[in-house]
């Protein structure tokens, strides 16, 4: 018998069973704050510079990272160029 789901909404559940795929992970500013060594405030000038992943906003006042951006962010900033490669800043 298939397993129910018990979210209301019937969003999909996170897992790693065949054939589901597993929900990205959105980091909250003070994971990517741990993760990257950088203040809140310079991930939010360099974001806006085009030099760092953009946040996805949550709620009108929360905002969050996902989690594979922050995790390529780092492995690309190991090889030392200042511009991420898709991620251009606002006019």
């Amino acid at each position: 018998m298939p397993k129910q789901s018990t979210n209301q909404l019937d969003f999909p559940t996170p897992n790693h069973e065949k054939g589901r795929r597993a929900l990205e992970r959105i980091l909250s500013t003070k994971d990517v704050v741990e993760l990257s060594g950088l203040s809140a405030t310079t991930i939010w000038r360099e974001s806006r510079a085009g030099r760092f992943p953009r946040p996805v906003r949550l709620s009108p006042n929360r905002v969050g990272y996902c989690e594979s951006d922050i995790i390529d962010w780092v492995r690309f900033r190991k090889n030392g160029p200042d511009k991420m490669p898709g991620h251009n800043a606002q006019p």
